[in-house]
């Protein structure tokens, strides 16, 4: 049976009151924070305008859970939340920083959002919770939130500022939609997450929805090693219960819908018919990327709704280890492969088998700096290797010192069938988002990492409706598309001529080699 997050903080309670957690602990001033909610005494705005008493949900009490797991063992709290939109993160951390400051002296808390409007709607939620509760803890509500009696403080900066986050030492610091940071997004992360000191009475927390692969994606990717300072969570549309909607008469849910019941089964959650229904008005009414990305259902599923995404389905083509053939027996004929030649920035080579239509990957390669004699460790026996067309020098190297050691491999440049006034380059792009919509592309999760990087990255300009391939901070270039581009090419178009066998011949010294990259 799943252990719910109630049941999880109910532990927590339990041990405190027997002495496991000292007075004055982390744990004990966020048992505190959730026994005032308990008791209906920090008030907020909800959905209909109404003034009521905060009371957790399914995904507050998550959040609360997690924050207590790391703070009971005895670390700073460091939270980083990738969620669906309109869950109740905001407005949970906006109270945890007026409790903070309400109930503890000399704390500093401070919300950083990303645009100034949105900056005042997010502080108004501590704004309003500090003004209805005067009457036990007297504060003094302006544009920074003063309590005197207890010399504590909450304010709030816009990112993107000269300096954001800089002065002042908070023990409690909230960023929100870190993502839309327009401005200064790095020096405004640096500069908060350092002003916090890393001692065990400090909460650190990150709360967005996705926009792409950028800087808290990345964060909260690298948060799933044990060994990060941060623990993170995701928080899925379908946690919110309040997302339902009238079902019509015949209701019954497709392939995706009951797959996503048995997700939220596992986490312990019943997907009703009423939330299913949500979701179908919802993506009529956006579009089913916009969905994905604004109400994701996984993690991976928030990237690949961003915008102008020219793959955003790449992870489908994933499937776990295990071929559904003997790959030893495949013949010399199905053995292809695709290179995208590089040297400062690196050499990609994939192997695969095409077998009835449909392209499998059975090895990955990818060096910086490497020449012929490094790139032949990635090529797999009897393989045509499809390549960039202009690299005739690189393939001859390379089809040279495959063959010195009995590989019997053949290169060729990829196949291109330019017709009249076809952007070839969009071109080429689309026949590998034609073969993954066609199921027709497979590859091993295991060595799908770096390609699953550059498609949550590479997209499609608005203007010139080409793709935005300049060097990413977050991939380099798209080296790893482009070689499986090649391949796809190389099996689809069927054409192009080998390297002729003449050229095996060593006709430069290692040194002219090297200067030829």
């Amino acid at each position: 049976m799943v252990k719910t997050a109630l049941e999880e903080i109910y532990g927590y309670v339990a041990a405190y009151r027997a002495g496991g957690y000292p007075d004055s602990s982390m744990v004990d001033w966020l048992l505190s924070y959730f026994a005032r909610t308990e008791l209906g005494q920090w008030m907020i705005r909800d959905v209909y305008a109404a003034l009521v008493p905060l009371k957790l949900n399914e995904v507050q009490l998550r959040v609360l859970a997690l924050m207590l797991r790391q703070a009971a063992a005895g670390k700073p709290v460091r939270i980083v939340i990738l969620k669906s939109r309109k869950t109740g993160v905001s407005t949970q951390t906006e109270t945890i920083g007026v409790d903070f400051c309400a109930y503890h002296e000399n704390q500093i808390a401070m919300t950083v959002a990303h645009a100034d409007v949105p900056t005042k709607e997010i502080f108004d939620i501590a704004k309003l919770a500090a003004e209805c509760h005067s009457a036990l803890r007297q504060c003094d509500v302006q544009a920074t939130l003063y309590w005197p009696g207890a010399r504590s403080k909450y304010f709030c900066q816009t990112a993107g500022g000269t300096a954001v986050g800089a002065g002042g030492t908070p023990s409690f610091l909230h960023t929100s939609e870190g993502p839309k940071w327009e401005k200064n997004k790095e020096a405004t992360y640096t500069n908060t997450v350092n002003s916090v000191p890393s001692v065990p009475n400090s909460i650190i927390i990150h709360e967005f929805t996705a926009k792409g692969r950028e800087m808290f994606y990345d964060l909260f990717e690298a948060a799933a090693d044990e060994s990060h300072p941060y623990e993170r969570i995701f928080i899925a549309w379908y946690l919110d219960s309040t997302l339902r909607a009238i079902v019509p008469d015949g209701f019954e849910a497709d392939d995706e819908e009951r797959a996503l019941i048995r997700r939220a089964g596992a986490e312990g959650i019943e997907l009703s018919t009423e939330q299913l229904q949500w979701r179908r008005n919802k993506i009529a009414e956006i579009g089913p990327d916009e969905f994905r990305q604004e109400y994701p259902s996984t993690a991976a599923e928030a990237v690949q709704g961003s915008k102008g995404l020219i793959f955003p389905h790449m992870r489908e083509a994933v499937f776990g280890d295990g071929l559904p053939f003997d790959e030893e027996l495949v013949g010399t004929q199905d053995r292809v492969g695709g290179i995208d030649f590089g040297y400062n920035d690196p050499t990609v080579i994939w192997s695969g088998v095409y077998l009835d239509g449909v392209l499998w990957v059975t090895d990955y390669w990818r060096e910086t700096e490497s020449m012929a004699t490094d790139q032949v460790r990635g090529l797999r026996r009897g393989h045509l290797y499809y390549c960039d067309p202009p690299n005739l020098t690189e393939r001859i190297a390379l089809q040279r010192e495959s063959q010195a050691f009995g590989m019997n491999c053949r290169f060729q440049p990829a196949p291109r069938r330019k017709n009249p006034g076809e952007d070839t380059a969009r071109e080429e792009l689309l026949m590998v988002v034609r073969m993954l919509e066609k199921e027709r592309l497979k590859i091993p999760a295991r060595l799908a990492a770096q390609l699953i990087v550059e498609c949550d990255t590479l997209a499609w300009d608005p203007k010139t409706a080409k793709a935005d391939d300049k060097r990413n901070e977050n991939c380099g270039h798209y080296d790893s598309i482009q070689a499986l581009k090649y391949m796809v090419m190389g099996v689809l178009n069927k054409g192009g001529k080998p390297v002729s066998r003449e050229t095996m011949e060593r006709r430069m010294t290692r040194a002219q080699e090297f200067a030829a990259y």
